[in-house]
């Protein structure tokens, strides 16, 4: 009798729990730009740390890649780059054109902002962007730029992308600004990969997390028990990059300061 009370007890909880799952909100968050957001698994991971959180419930996570993000509405009249064969610029457009989601995560290369020849294709781009979290209802849009180093024309690209942000009602998520305060206080710390110029090494992995999650949840990295590892890449069955304690909340420090300093 005893064993049977144990195992409808368990079955009730289970059943609660499935209930309890079944009643959480989902939150679709698509991104979309360069390989930076996918060198890693960056995008992915940070879409991971909304999971089962309070407002975002189940995540649904899904990415087109295309660069430079700048050029997307010019029409072919630049080079662009699909990483992907499957579909053609026509095809993508399209298929955003369709695309449901409630967070839109647009990344950003600051060289290519801090071109003034540039401006009106991004504008032409962030507008189309915008009408379509507007067609998603209240879907809100970020911009996360990011740059190969941390010299004028990154700060140039990050000082022009300020009041851009601020005229197309976008929120920041400064990942390439809490880079920057990671190595002027760490020089020694790998930001950048090793081998591919231009790509966030597993040393800003963290970093980034930390930095998207404090500006989309407007919490503070510290008080949220973010895991202390994270992928290599997307594969299951890469050993997990651990971070130190130490090194965590100094990450988290730097993320939290800068995201306000970014959107007060």
């Amino acid at each position: 009798m005893k064993k049977l009370l144990i195992a409808l007890i368990t079955m009730l909880g289970f059943t609660d729990w499935v209930e309890a799952q079944a009643t959480l909100p989902t939150t679709r968050i698509h991104w979309i730009g360069s390989a930076w957001m996918n060198f890693h698994g960056i995008a992915s991971q940070c879409s991971e740390s909304l999971q089962d959180r309070a407002g975002f419930g189940k995540i649904e996570h899904s990415h087109d890649r295309v660069w430079p993000l700048h050029a997307l509405m010019d029409g072919g009249k630049r080079k662009m780059q699909l990483y992907s064969k499957e579909r053609t610029l026509e095809q993508l457009i399209a298929n955003m054109a369709t695309r449901q989601f409630d967070i839109l995560v647009a990344t950003i290369q600051l060289e290519m902002i801090a071109e003034e020849e540039n401006d009106a294709s991004f504008e032409k781009t962030i507008t189309f962007l915008l009408d379509q979290c507007r067609r998603n209802g209240a879907a809100r849009l970020y911009l996360a730029p990011y740059g190969n180093d941390f010299g004028d024309k990154c700060q140039r690209g990050m000082a022009r992308l300020l009041p851009f942000a601020k005229k197309h009602h976008s929120t920041i998520i400064p990942w390439w600004s809490t880079m920057k305060q990671v190595a002027a206080e760490r020089p020694q710390q790998p930001l950048f990969d090793a081998k591919v110029k231009g790509h966030p090494g597993l040393g800003s992995v963290y970093l980034n997390v930390c930095t998207f999650f404090a500006v989309v949840t407007a919490t503070d990295p510290t008080k949220a028990s973010l895991p202390l590892h994270h992928r290599d890449w997307d594969q299951d069955s890469d050993p997990p990059v651990h971070v130190s304690p130490e090194d965590a909340a100094y990450f988290q420090k730097v993320a939290w300061d800068v995201v306000h300093a970014t959107n007060p």
